[in-house]
């Protein structure tokens, strides 16, 4: 009989023995003898025919998942999906080619021109930070060899010999009984006596014309910048509460290529009008008035003032799942994602999704979505958590411009040219953009 799916012989082979397996076991004790080998005999045929068989993990869900990876883990994800589905799914490459490339990536999943230049310029920056830092030591190095005397060791003869101390010595000498010129001393060998060594004197300081503007600051200066950034300056630019940030500023920024005084302008004046340095936690407790004008595009959330008034009554945690959730794109969205993912950090990161990318890129995990609350409990985070988004949104290339109105759509609106009235404090930001720059810059 020929097979019905008409994959090959070997399927047909196959049907033709559990017929006959059938036939033996209808005849009872007189054909177990034979059913082992046409059992093995099936079991064989089975064996040949060449279905490909699909892996086991869902292709669908790795698919959707693409767009939130970074460009390496992107890279090595469609290695991955096509080794493992290539066969089975021979367009495998169109679908991927449809799917939208994470930031960084261009439209062959290649790194996109402004991404190979923003690398080249952290490699430049790190190793000049390098240089310094070697710079410093050797100055540090020498100084103390100076003070305690200590031995260094002759690279030719390799033997221990003293430091030179910073001192003037010259040669002793007496007055001439005749002509009262000085005349050298010399020991009995011949060899000059010199008198007792004296400290080099200290060339005289013209003090500034300005000593209070031309003061050194008292906090040294943090590698990476390119710029004098000192606590001091933090604190001129963005008040008192910034100042408590300094070190985890200090330490975070340079690795974001946050280092000239009008990125970090940018990012410190936003971050003020965001947060107060304080308010690390968005509480949602907005006014009915401020959310129905602001957080309702096209009265679609709220239709009336009485709406969003009602809805305020009922407290921030369902506001935020309104104003959160509601005509919004987002990703596998589940009741009470709004409250759950509200803003948080010095540059409040909402949404779920924004919470999986970023914890992609500082953990290869999901640790964020799991767990939101590190964004306020963990400082280092939470300025992190800032700097990555200020990167993804490239604000450096408007900073660069003194663009402080734009910087502030892309903090507030999540894109340039946004209308001025669409974006929460836009002069504000501005305001407080422009006095971190004068601030950065004294």
């Amino acid at each position: 009989m020929a097979s019905p799916c008409g994959i090959n012989a070997a399927l047909d082979e196959a049907k033709a023995g559990i017929d006959s397996l059938k036939e033996k076991i209808s005849t009872g004790l007189n054909g177990i003898g034979d059913i082992g080998s046409i059992a093995d005999t099936i079991k064989n045929k089975l064996k040949e025919v060449n279905v490909p068989q699909l892996p086991s993990i869902n292709l669908k869900e790795e698919l959707i998942n693409l767009p939130t990876l970074n460009a390496q883990e992107y890279s090595a994800k469609v290695a991955e999906l096509k080794a493992k589905f290539g066969t089975a799914v021979p367009d495998l490459d169109s679908i991927i080619s449809r799917i939208p490339k994470p930031v960084g990536l261009n439209a062959q999943g290649n790194k996109d021109i402004f991404t190979q230049l923003n690398d080249a310029l952290g490699n430049v920056g790190a190793a000049f930070q390098n240089v310094q830092e070697q710079l410093s030591q050797l100055s540090v190095e020498s100084l103390t060899a100076n003070i305690c005397n200590e031995k260094k060791i002759d690279p030719i003869t390799k033997k221990e010999v003293p430091v030179v101390p910073n001192v003037e010595v010259t040669q002793k000498t007496i007055p001439d009984p005749v002509t009262k010129e000085p005349i050298p001393v010399t020991d009995t060998t011949g060899a000059p006596v010199y008198d007792t060594p004296k400290p080099k004197p200290t060339p005289p300081v013209t003090p500034k014309k300005d000593p209070v503007v031309e003061a050194k600051p008292s906090t040294p200066p943090a590698t990476g910048f390119t710029f004098a950034f000192t606590k001091e300056k933090l604190v001129a630019a963005g008040g008192a509460a910034a100042g408590n940030w300094y070190e985890y500023l200090r330490d975070t920024l340079p690795k974001y290529n946050i280092t000239t005084p009008e990125r970090v302008a940018a990012f410190v004046g936003n971050v003020g009008v965001e947060t107060s340095w304080t308010q690390i936690e968005e509480s949602v407790k907005y006014s009915a008035d401020f959310i129905f004008k602001n957080l309702n595009p096209g009265n679609k959330r709220f239709a009336t003032l009485d709406d969003a008034r009602a809805a305020v009554s009922r407290g921030a945690e369902y506001v935020a799942n309104i104003i959160y959730m509601v005509e919004r794109k987002l990703l596998d969205p589940q009741p009470g994602d709004g409250w759950k993912y509200r803003g948080r950090g010095l540059k409040q990161l909402t949404f779920k999704d924004n919470y999986l990318r970023a914890s992609k890129a500082f953990f290869g995990d999901d640790r964020l979505v799991k767990n939101p609350d590190l964004v306020v409990t963990d400082k280092n985070i939470a300025v992190e958590t800032g700097a990555w988004y200020f990167k993804t949104k490239n604000i450096s290339d408007y900073a660069d411009k003194k663009a402080w109105g734009e910087c502030g759509a892309l903090v507030n609106a999540g894109k340039p040219n946004a209308d001025p009235a669409k974006v929460i404090d836009y002069q504000k930001r501005i305001n407080a953009q422009e006095k971190a720059y004068k601030a950065f810059i004294a």
